[in-house]
């Protein structure tokens, strides 16, 4: 095996394990999304998934269509080397652990942003005893080691996200704020949105 095919062959490899990773993802998500309480009001901002949609629909139309931006798509920002590329699954697959593990504690409260559920509970065990917000975190935790592992188009996934989560976050904190005044008052003096002790 020459060098070009040796390097080629682990590459497949790193995009595989990411690809594994998030397809792990969605499935857990599509398993829960069933077991979650009834809303009682769903989202007032339902154009905000569509926004979403529209915008990763036409960056992935764009990305794939464009031949400069194909070579964009695939460029390593990061050394592309068999280290960095499994130090970045490894952090792909650290932040998809802790998503996982955040909507797992949240259990039955889970819900779209600005949903409000029937007889909620407020959850700050687990993920939620350090950071508000860490299935936000865990998934922008994945989109950085998938922008390590794989190369640039993951840092449009990273930044698009960032700002949607970041909005969302504050949203749902008001609505948080409504329906347990005290105690999630309590909880945002002690704890940080999206970063442990910094942010």
């Amino acid at each position: 095996m020459t060098n070009r095919n040796y390097r080629y062959f682990f590459m497949t490899i790193f995009d595989s394990l990411i690809a594994i990773c998030w397809f792990i993802f969605i499935c857990v998500w599509i398993f829960y999304s069933s077991k979650v309480k009834k809303n009682i009001r769903e989202n007032d901002h339902r154009r905000y998934p569509l926004i979403r949609l529209i915008i990763t629909t036409t960056v992935v139309i764009l990305l794939f269509n464009i031949k400069g931006l194909q070579y964009l798509a695939s460029y390593h920002i990061f050394p592309s080397n068999n280290l960095v590329q499994g130090i970045g699954v490894l952090i792909c697959t650290t932040g998809i652990s802790f998503a996982i593990w955040a909507r797992v504690v949240l259990g039955r409260n889970w819900g779209m942003p600005m949903q409000l559920k029937e007889k909620p509970d407020l959850v700050t065990t687990g993920p939620y005893y350090l950071i508000r917000h860490p299935i936000y975190t865990g998934i922008l935790i994945a989109m950085f080691g998938s922008m390590v592992a794989t190369g640039f188009m993951w840092l449009v996934w990273f930044l698009l996200f960032s700002t949607s989560f970041v909005f969302s976050a504050k949203k749902e904190e008001k609505h948080m704020l409504a329906q347990f005044p005290k105690e999630y008052a309590e909880y945002m003096k002690r704890t940080k949105m999206l970063i442990p002790f910094l942010f």
